[in-house]
């Protein structure tokens, strides 16, 4: 599971939310969280400000999964 799927589950966002919140389009987080999209540094920034993150949380992502699947 993507870590910014983990995330919208534990905060209760919507991906539609977090789309509209980052100024992404809902089809490119689909894409992002289903790993056939690599997100650009600018839609990771837009990103992380929607989950009020800061921007190495999301370029971290494979050491925050077994956190995170343990608060779950």
């Amino acid at each position: 599971m993507h870590p910014i799927t983990i995330w919208r589950s534990l905060h209760h966002v919507t991906l539609s939310e977090l789309a509209r919140n980052a100024g992404i389009s809902r089809c490119a987080l689909t894409e992002i969280e289903a790993g056939r999209e690599h997100p650009t540094r600018p839609t990771l920034l837009k990103l992380a400000r929607a989950m009020n993150l800061p921007l190495e949380a999301l370029l971290l992502d494979t050491i925050l999964i077994p956190e995170l699947l343990r608060l779950l």
